[in-house]
């Protein structure tokens, strides 16, 4: 997805070169993940359901990876 949002942002786009600036600050932070998908969304790189299931992936696999 931040590669989608690098090219947009390289061909002009305003909101992918806002997208680009805030996941850059954001790298390597345990937010990245969260802001990569609502920075995606914001570039209409997918639609609601599609959001949806991205977020149901990572926190399926953030359980996997960290049981309660």
């Amino acid at each position: 997805m931040f590669r989608r949002i690098d090219e947009l942002a390289n061909e002009g786009d305003g909101i992918a070169q806002g997208a680009r600036t805030t996941l850059e600050r954001a790298k390597g932070t345990v937010t990245y993940e969260e802001k990569l998908i609502t920075q995606a969304k914001k570039c209409e790189l997918f639609d609601n359901y599609e959001e949806k299931c991205l977020r149901f992936a990572r926190d399926t696999r953030s359980k996997c990876a960290h049981p309660t």
